[in-house]
C-alpha cells in the first residue's frame, strides 16, 4: 500500500504543480491543511473530506480542486484488492510562497 501511495502522491503533486491558481499566489495565501481521501479499488475517488482546514477557503477548494483534477487513479495492484475494497489517505498538503506545491 505505501508503494501505490508514494505513486499516488506524486501524481497529485505533479498536477498540483502544473495548476496551482494564481489567485492564492498573488493575494498571499499561504498555509497546510490535513485531508482524508477515499479511494475505489479501480482508482476513482470515493470521498474528500477536510479534516484541518488551512484557514483560507481559497486554499481548501484549490486542494480539493487538485485532488479531482489528479483522478482517476492507478486502479489497486492485486495484493492490495485481495485485502481492502477502500483505501482512505490522510493527506497533509502545504501551499508555500515560493515554493512548489507538497504534501
Amino acid at each position: 500500500a505505501s508503494l501505490y501511495q508514494r505513486f499516488w502522491g506524486k501524481k497529485i503533486e505533479k498536477v498540483g504543480n502544473l495548476t496551482y491558481s494564481k489567485k492564492t499566489t498573488e493575494n498571499d495565501f499561504y498555509g497546510s491543511l490535513e485531508l482524508l481521501v477515499s479511494i475505489f479499488p479501480n482508482g476513482e475517488l470515493d470521498e474528500i473530506k477536510i479534516i484541518e482546514s488551512s484557514g483560507h477557503v481559497i486554499l481548501d477548494r484549490e486542494a480539493i480542486s487538485v485532488l479531482k483534477m489528479s483522478s482517476s487513479f492507478a486502479p489497486f495492484p492485486d495484493n492490495i484488492i485481495q485485502i481492502c475494497n477502500l483505501i482512505e489517505i490522510i493527506l497533509i498538503l502545504s501551499f508555500q510562497k515560493n515554493a512548489c506545491w507538497s504534501f
